[in-house]
């Protein structure tokens, strides 16, 4: 009888937690503002011209206009200037905070202050990190989300990097 009572407790709880963790994954994979804001400034940093899958119609059509593609172009020839190529340019986020600043169902504002760090290989980085080598500068993003189809999509950018 007694090991009836502890095989019943133990699957009760076993059932609980698998409960538990399905909420929990239904919630992260949620599409928010916040994630597809720092989704965008992590991608613009590391000069991944995949960044632009997450501006909005707008922006990824009208010439001249896609901030990633004119962020891009501007990282190859300061990284030319130097005598590098343009991966050597970049960055990635530490320490991200970010701040919905406003949001309706179509619309939201976001920003973003983090440490950025000149990323150069993930063993490098992470000795870098743990010895604190390298300088940091901060970045700030302020992003302006809109609702297209049913995802946030970038639609604005105000950035400002300081060196720390």
């Amino acid at each position: 009888m007694a090991s009836e009572s502890k095989s019943a407790t133990f699957t009760i709880t076993l059932l609980f937690f698998i409960v538990l963790q399905l909420i929990f994954v239904s919630a992260e994979g949620r599409d928010s503002a916040q994630k597809t804001a720092l989704a965008f400034s992590r991608a613009y940093f590391m000069l991944d011209p995949g960044a632009d899958q997450l501006l909005c119609s707008r922006l990824q059509k009208a010439a001249g206009l896609n901030p990633v593609d004119r962020h891009l172009r501007q990282k190859a020839e300061d990284a030319r200037q130097m005598g590098f190529r343009a991966d050597y340019m970049r960055s990635y986020l530490m320490d991200v905070q970010t701040k919905t600043l406003r949001q309706d169902a179509k619309s939201a504002r976001v920003e973003i202050r983090a440490l950025k760090k000149r990323y150069l290989n993930p063993v490098f980085n992470r000795l870098a990190e743990i010895f604190h080598l390298g300088s940091t500068s901060t970045a700030e993003q302020v992003l302006d989300l809109v609702k297209e189809n049913g995802r946030w999509r970038v639609c604005g950018l105000s950035a400002a990097a300081t060196a720390t």
